[in-house]
């Protein structure tokens, strides 16, 4: 059958829609599909790796002056699904657990309770500054800011804050503060608390604000909030226009959390150990956090007093990392009067002379490690920087006398004791042998033999500082196995208070760390790597 326009049909006709129709089709299925994949991005706690950061919302009333403020920009219930996600099948559960405890444990710090308090209504973005007290005057202080993601949510969680608190037989204050209602309490013993103990320690006297229904300010005091609400009215008194942040978010645009500070920061409230506190005068640092799928990053730069150096490490340095075969627990490269020297030198024993000497001496790059198993030390450094000779006066007034024992160079004295065979026995400084256009060091002979023999297989830290390509001015290269990461870390107040609050040893995840320390001019550099289970 032949229809009107001249096409068959049979029985039923068909209709062929235009092209433009299924074009308009597959258009809307593509977009549905990417809105679809876009959501299910948003919702996966996957999207915090590479996530941007942007100049926080809460940044405005955090005091310039504190002395530390560190700003979440993420959302804390999705910590234990990200554990889940990148832990192994065996460890998922256990990954949840540890940092859904991490969690809730840094937020009972501040006394909130995240479970019951928070969860419900908080944002994607939590600040704190902390300023130290001054002994004699003032006590320490901290500010919170604190986004909701509803307009009820941080209203709601204030009325219940207060209400709770007003039972507990807190002394509320409720004024108006800068056209904002300020509600504050002084420190006071709850009813039924034994008259000896501390008011304050049982309430603490804290004051809250809220902003536009959607940012929720607790202070330590109404003072503390006060400073923090007349800061929000000043460009040059606020974090939020603060140069030094707004350029490092330039650099680094990438990571969850943004940290801010001064000197007074880093040696009263985070604790440092000493071979982690920079020796020069710091003006202030700034720095960022970034989640990877096997560890955390710090990006972090320090503006100081100190000229830094003209000259950084260079390929011909990178040399001794690519020719060690040996197991390192703990290895640096670092050109000499780097930064941090109690963190990239070696520590010299009293009865071990060498090193000192060795160090003492160097006017190049050197790379220094401490040998896994305990036996010793291993040092390398470009051939004549220093040569073996340099070192021959000094190590003879301490009573070691240089001598050939095949291609090695040895520095020993005799005991005065003897052996079972009646033979004198010899006491060794250590060694040193030369290796084409560098030259190895050890206070153990066994290993300097295997180091010029190239036997054994370099794993862990030198593997991973091999992969790291020294940008322009890098002064130092750190890189910690687990022994080496556990015994750093375990020297920080700051990380044994973390384990106190995760209610659970951290150590046993840390696989390893890396750290690369560089100057420019007076601006001083740090990245850093913390790999986990």
């Amino acid at each position: 059958m032949i229809d009107g326009d001249g096409m068959e049909s049979r029985g039923v006709n068909t209709v062929r829609p235009p092209l433009a129709v299924l074009l308009a089709i597959a258009i809307s299925l593509g977009a549905l599909g990417l809105g679809g994949w876009w959501w299910l991005q948003r919702q996966s706690p996957l999207q915090l790796e590479g996530q941007r950061l942007e100049t926080p919302l809460t940044a405005r009333f955090l005091p310039r002056t504190a002395n530390v403020s560190v700003v979440l920009e993420m959302d804390p219930g999705l910590l234990p699904a990200y554990g889940r996600a990148v832990a192994p099948a065996r460890q998922r559960s256990a990954a949840a657990e540890q940092l859904s405890h991490l969690r809730d444990g840094l937020f009972l710090a501040a006394g909130l309770d995240y479970s019951t308090e928070l969860a419900d209504w908080l944002g994607e973005e939590s600040s704190l500054s902390l300023r130290a007290g001054k002994e004699g005057g003032a006590p320490a202080s901290w500010v919170m800011a604190l986004t909701s993601r509803s307009d009820s949510g941080g209203r709601q969680f204030l009325q219940r804050f207060w209400q709770s608190r007003s039972l507990a037989g807190g002394d509320l204050e409720i004024s108006r503060y800068r056209g904002l209602g300020v509600i504050s309490s002084r420190g006071q013993q709850p009813q039924g608390r034994p008259s000896t103990a501390s008011p304050a320690a049982a309430h603490p006297p804290l004051a809250t604000a809220l902003v536009n229904d959607q940012l929720v300010l607790l202070a330590s005091s109404r003072s503390a909030l006060e400073e923090a609400l007349d800061a929000s009215q000043e460009d040059a008194l606020n974090l939020g226009a603060d140069p030094l942040l707004t350029d490092w978010l330039e650099q680094q645009p990438h990571g969850v959390a943004l940290l801010r500070g001064d000197a007074t920061g880093i040696s009263q409230l985070m604790g440092l150990p000493a071979e982690l506190r920079p020796g020069e005068p710091i003006q202030a640092w700034v720095g960022s956090l970034e989640l990877q799928r096997r560890g955390l990053q710090l990006d972090a730069q320090a503006v100081t007093d100190h000229a830094g150096h003209e000259q950084g490490l260079s390929s011909g340095d990178q040399a001794l990392l690519d020719q060690l075969n040996l197991p390192l627990e703990r290895l640096s490269l670092s050109q000499p009067g780097a930064p941090l020297p109690a963190l990239f030198e070696l520590q010299a024993e009293p009865d071990d002379p060498l090193l000192a000497q060795l160090q003492a001496s160097r006017d190049a790059a050197m790379l220094q490690g401490r040998l896994s198993d305990g036996s010793g030390w291993l040092a390398g450094s470009p051939a004549a920087h220093p040569a073996a000779s340099a070192l021959d006066a000094a190590l003879a007034a301490e009573g070691f006398d240089a001598a050939n024992l095949d291609e090695l160079k040895v520095w020993s004295h005799l005991t005065g004791k003897s052996d079972r065979q009646g033979q004198l026995q010899a006491q060794v400084a250590g060694a040193s042998g030369g290796d084409g256009e560098l030259r190895w060091w050890s206070n153990n002979l066994t290993v300097l033999r295997q180091q010029l023999q190239h036997r054994g297989a370099s794993k862990g830290p030198a593997a991973r500082l091999r992969a790291i390509e020294p940008e322009a001015g890098t002064q130092a290269l750190l890189g910690l196995d687990a022994n080496g990461s556990s015994t750093l870390l375990s020297s920080w107040a700051l990380w044994r208070g973390l384990q106190l609050m995760a209610g659970r040893p951290l150590t046993p995840a840390i696989e390893g760390m890396e750290l690369a320390l560089s100057e420019d001019q007076n601006i001083t550099s740090l990245h850093a790597t913390l790999h986990v289970h």
